[in-house]
């Protein structure tokens, strides 16, 4: 019943790398609640916000309406963090990295 919010939910405590246990009780939603959710029960909307706020997601993305899991509005910050050490770097190291990327985007078959 609830297929896509277990889904969105489990690929979320995966990424990061925690069991469903820790994740659950550190968003504060309780150790059973994908029993709950498998069980049929309609999760409460106070749940869902904990569990978006907790991964940093929308809420309407773990209810499948929006594809994107960057909350609307909301930069991802490890990316940011990311683009910022880039620009600080020299030149010749943009373009060393701009050539790492490019290679593992595109390797030669051989």
């Amino acid at each position: 019943m609830y297929e896509d919010l277990i889904a969105r939910i489990d690929a979320l405590i995966k990424r990061k790398g925690e069991t469903p246990t820790a994740a659950f009780r550190g968003a504060g939603v309780g150790k059973d609640f994908f029993y709950h959710l498998r069980s049929g029960v309609k999760p409460s909307f106070d749940k869902i916000k904990k569990l978006a706020e907790y991964f940093n997601v929308s809420a309407d993305y773990l209810m499948g309406i929006e594809n994107s899991s960057t909350p609307f509005g909301v930069p991802d910050i490890e990316a940011l963090k990311t683009a910022e050490r880039i620009v600080n770097l020299p030149d010749d190291q943009k373009r060393l990295l701009l050539g790492l990327l490019d290679s593992l985007e595109n390797p030669r078959r051989k």
